[in-house]
């Protein structure tokens, strides 16, 4: 029987304080640099982030729990479709969290192609 299995369960629920989703009808590169500078605004740190295709972006990221309620706000304020509301997340403004922001491109086809550089050799 492992002996610590505290920080095991540490690592399995990173990122679970708070989970934001918002909907950028908008391209994908400017959509991202703007998800990116908004958490970086609010004392943010993007702790990971994963895409799927060009169809979503999942960010791990680390904030104050008021910098979350702003964070939803500025998203709101570009004019995406972001859930749950700030009323939802003004609960949990206290301290610092780390949560998951779920940016879906509804423009994706799925077929995201990254360019491989020509490298000599």
């Amino acid at each position: 029987m492992p002996g610590d299995l505290g920080a095991y369960w540490k690592s399995v629920a990173r990122g679970r304080s708070f989970r934001v989703e918002a909907v950028a009808r908008e391209r994908r590169e400017l959509a991202i640099a703007r998800v990116e500078e908004a958490v970086r605004r609010q004392g943010g740190d993007i702790l990971d982030f994963k895409m799927f295709s060009n169809l979503s972006l999942s960010l791990m990221v680390e904030m104050a729990g008021g910098g979350v309620v702003a964070l939803v706000d500025s998203l709101g304020a570009l004019g995406w479709q972001v859930d749950p509301g700030r009323d939802a997340l003004a609960a949990g403004a206290a301290g610092r969290l780390e949560g998951t922001v779920q940016v879906t491109f509804p423009e994706g086809d799925g077929e995201l192609v990254i360019p491989v550089p020509a490298v000599p050799g």
